[in-house]
C-alpha cells in the first residue's frame, strides 16, 4: 500500500528546518507502517499535486491559528482532495510544541 503522512506543521511535514529535535508520534507510525511492507513518504503536499497514487493519507491536523501551523495551503489542498484520508488529531502525530 502506498501511504503518505502530512499535514500543517513542519514536524507532520518532515522539514529538514527543524530547529529542535524531538521524539513524536510519527516515527513509531512510519516504522510500523515500512515493517508492514508499506510503502510510506512523509513530506508537505504542494497545493495542486495529484494525490490519486496513495491509497492512504494521513493528515495531521493542528489549530491553525498557532505559529507552527505553516502548511495550511497544502494541509487544505490535502484534506479536500485526498481520497481514503485518515484525519488526525495534532496530539497523536506530534508532540504540542511542533
Amino acid at each position: 500500500m502506498k501511504i503518505l503522512i502530512t499535514g500543517t506543521t513542519s514536524r507532520m511535514v518532515n522539514s529538514q528546518r527543524l530547529r529542535n529535535d524531538y521524539m513524536s508520534n510519527i516515527i513509531p507510525l512510519k516504522k510500523i507502517l515500512y515493517s508492514l511492507g508499506h510503502s510510506v513518504e512523509h513530506r508537505r503536499v504542494q497545493y495542486g499535486e495529484n494525490l490519486s497514487k496513495y491509497d492512504l493519507v494521513f493528515i495531521g491536523i493542528n489549530n491553525i491559528t498557532v505559529l507552527s501551523a505553516r502548511h495550511i495551503m497544502s494541509f487544505a489542498w490535502t484534506f479536500e482532495t485526498a481520497k481514503n484520508k485518515i484525519r488526525t488529531l495534532m496530539s497523536m502525530l506530534c508532540n504540542s510544541c511542533c
